[in-house]
């Protein structure tokens, strides 16, 4: 999904008032818990879970 497409979304779902630069939050609460259900059942079961490790234990320190 595109930007553009992303922001059209929320705007036809009233979570997102105005236009341009003057683009609004609206109904917070109700995009977190949209959100809360969308990552529950879209996204979280497309991660890989698994044991990783890194060839250097050190890496972070370079």
């Amino acid at each position: 999904m595109r930007v553009s497409q992303a922001m059209d979304d929320l705007k036809d779902k009233n979570f997102l008032a105005g236009s341009g630069g003057e683009r609004r939050r609206r109904r917070t609460k109700g995009l977190l818990e949209e959100w809360c259900i969308a990552y529950r059942d879209r996204l979280r079961p497309e991660l890989v879970r698994g044991l990783y490790q890194a060839a250097d234990p050190e890496w972070w320190r370079h």
